[in-house]
């Protein structure tokens, strides 16, 4: 994964899956079952688009990690990774300062 300067409002797929080092395939399926749901969907008159905000971005690595765990995908539904998420930037901030 790059570290590129993140400025935008909102990715597509594509550009989301490059950042995050997985094939479209993945999110769609993440999507599709309620794992990582795409922050909105639709661009103009077509609302099949996914689009997902630059914050998914530690939201995402944090589902990586925890299935890298061995934390069964169908478990994530039931997990609220954002809140997991700043918990632990908080946890690790704290530690820093």
């Amino acid at each position: 994964m790059s570290n590129k300067c993140i400025d935008k409002d909102y990715f597509t797929i594509k550009e989301f899956a490059d950042l995050v080092g997985v094939p479209e395939i993945t999110l769609r399926h993440y999507d599709n079952n309620g794992y990582f749901p795409a922050a909105k969907r639709g661009n103009g008159n077509n609302s099949s688009y996914r689009n997902y905000h630059p914050t998914q971005i530690t939201t995402f690595k944090m589902l990586r990690v925890l299935t890298d765990l061995g934390v069964p995908l169908n478990d994530m539904a039931s997990v609220n990774l954002r809140l997991l998420t700043f918990m632990l930037y908080k946890r690790t901030m704290a530690n820093i300062f």
